[in-house]
């Protein structure tokens, strides 16, 4: 069970045309609020399931039985026979509202695997199986039916919907250093040339242990002729008879915490090449890494392994807080507190480590310091965005949101220039990659842009003499390219190679600002080039001195910005096409008119 290249196929192309799921349902949460055939949010005047052919409530469905809602007609008789037919309206009454019953109150998963096991009951003879599910399978060919149901139901699609689709998608395994990645689609795309299916089940391409029942042949299962679709697309060259894999799990994560996420939700243990690298791959030991206040990589002993185990859940801790509770002034306090000093307060230390000369913290490239950042980060706009809100016409408390915009934009600037690190040993980090670095330039965009500076900083010139000022300062030719959407006259190596040489350039000239108010960011001497942390007595002590806000300052906040967009859009057309690169172009269209 497990698909490969019928071609030699190279970087960034589609490897399966859109791919229509077999079943998809809405969870519960989603039922009143999207239609259950399109998905899209419902109108003020919403359909019931619409199925003539039957009679009234056929089923004597319970009242109270949730019940999925259709934005128009069409949409209604296009999913209420399979809705009806399945047994779905059966599951309020005969299993959520018993008293013995075990399942939560989202039925999404029951409902999915009725339309399944539905499904899959209209197959060829090989296929089906008793409708007693699951007890009264028979052998042969058939007990490979629920196992396909299983197998399939691993690749559900986990939002506010699941989805799940046929082996052309569900039979690509995983691997903690993939080749491939997907993307959904879910509008209707009109006069757009198909990419054709370029991988194939191992036992049809002649690569496999030549078991060929498993796999449903096209036609086999009647299509839905709507529903989330997605394309699977290479991130890396994939040669001709290759395997194709994709992430399951996060890859930002080290190989322990990997190996048993994929444990717990799809009960196998990882084996690829990058799990079992020796020595351990560059990428695992350093999202593992820790070092002291003086740089000295930690001892293991059971003193320090306690200790690196507390910080590690203070981390852990403040985090999950922060996204269950929301409360950006403790998550900001606390996490800086964590990067700053390896501890939260005074009072969670233990009674000899203020005396102790070696305070333990985390490597910047650390996995729960890449948490970090990205919480405060958050936080820290969110944080600005209530004073600027609550607090509009008060001088000090603009200052002070003008403080948490920096701050919350260098750190994501500090998360893309670390991820990006990783990336240069883990290309298979692109989607991630290309993702950080389009929110570090979207956060100093919006911070370039700010009223804040003019309010109370005496900066007046009007917008387009800022950016036409701005985009002069820029000698490459990689900002052209922004302005020219349709111009690909350079390879994308050297594109990118011009683009990461400015942003190295320009982030010097703006870091000391961005990075005044947070004690920790003061010690990270460049967030884009870490050869610094090389120096053992040098890591993490130089404290930076901060630059005044002023005119120039904003001017290459605003340039630099414009670089991590236009990187992050180059790494996105490798994952998802050059529609990724064109909504870039979208969000940097008034340059155009005034460059």
């Amino acid at each position: 069970m497990e698909m490969r290249a019928i071609e030699d196929i190279a970087i960034g192309q589609d490897l399966t045309p859109p791919l229509r799921p077999l079943a998809f349902v809405l969870r519960d949460s989603a039922l009143s609020s999207h239609c259950s055939a399109c998905l899209s949010t419902l109108p003020p005047q919403e359909f019931p399931p619409f199925a003539p052919s039957f009679p009234q409530n056929p089923y004597h469905v319970p009242i109270d039985t949730p019940t999925p809602l259709y934005c128009s007609p069409s949409c209604s008789s296009l999913d209420s026979p399979l809705h009806l037919s399945s047994g779905e309206p059966h599951l309020h009454s005969l299993l959520l509202q018993s008293p013995t019953s075990t399942w939560n109150d989202d039925s999404s998963d029951l409902r999915l695997s009725l339309r399944l096991v539905h499904i899959f009951g209209k197959l060829p003879q090989h296929y089906r199986f008793s409708p007693k599910f699951p007890g009264s399978m028979s052998s042969g060919q058939k007990n490979g039916a629920l196992e396909r149901i299983a197998g399939l139901m691993t690749n559900q699609w986990l939002l506010h919907r699941v989805a799940v689709y046929e082996t052309a998608f569900s039979w690509i395994n995983h691997s903690c250093s993939p080749n491939a990645c997907y993307r959904f689609l879910m509008g209707l795309e009109d006069n757009v040339e198909l990419p054709a299916l370029r991988i194939t089940p191992a036992a049809k391409s002649g690569c496999g242990n030549g078991y060929d029942n498993g796999f449903i042949m096209e036609g086999d299962v009647e299509k839905n002729g709507y529903g989330p679709r997605i394309i699977v697309r290479s991130i890396k060259a994939v040669n001709k008879g290759e395997e194709v894999t994709i992430a399951y799990t996060d890859l930002l994560q080290p190989k322990e915490m990997r190996r048993a996420e994929l444990w717990s939700k799809y009960r196998f243990s990882c084996s690829c090449k990058r799990c079992g690298a020796m020595p351990e791959a560059y990428v695992d030991n350093a999202l593992q890494v820790r070092f002291y206040l003086i740089g000295i990589v930690c001892c293991q002993s059971q003193s320090s392994d306690y200790k690196i185990e507390k910080l590690m859940q203070s981390f852990d801790n403040a985090v999950t807080d922060y996204l269950s509770s929301g409360d950006p002034i403790w998550c900001c306090k606390n996490l800086e507190n964590l990067l700053t000093h390896g501890h939260l307060n005074n009072k969670t230390r233990e009674p000899n480590e203020a005396k102790s000369p070696q305070k333990l913290k985390l490597h910047p490239y650390h996995y729960l310091s890449l948490n970090a950042y990205t919480a405060l980060s958050s936080a820290y706009k969110v944080h600005a965005s209530d004073l600027s809100v609550l607090n509009s016409d008060i001088e000090t408390q603009k200052l002070e949101a003008f403080k948490m915009y920096k701050t919350s934009a260098a750190y994501s600037l500090l998360l893309a220039g670390a991820a990006h690190h990783l990336f240069t040993f883990e290309s298979s980090l692109v989607t991630t990659v290309a993702n950080f670095w389009m929110n570090a330039g979207e956060s100093m965009l919006n911070l370039s842009r700010s009223f804040l500076w003019a309010s109370f900083l005496n900066l007046s010139p009007t917008h387009l003499e800022f950016l036409s000022v701005s985009t002069q300062k820029c000698n490459c030719r990689c900002l052209g390219d922004i302005l020219e959407p349709n111009s690909r006259n350079m390879e994308f190596e050297e594109i990118k190679s011009r683009l990461h040489k400015c942003i190295a350039n320009i982030t010097p000239k703006v870091w000391s600002m961005l990075a005044s108010e947070s004690s920790f960011l003061k010690k990270i001497r460049n967030p884009i080039d870490f050869s610094w942390l090389a120096s053992p007595e040098a890591s993490m002590v130089s404290i930076l001195e901060g630059e005044e806000c002023d005119e120039q300052v904003r001017m290459y906040i605003f340039l630099l910005s414009i670089h991590c967009l236009r990187y992050g859009a180059l790494f996105s057309s490798i994952c998802y096409g050059l529609s990724a690169e064109m909504n870039c172009y979208t969000t940097l269209g008034f340059l155009k008119e005034f460059a």
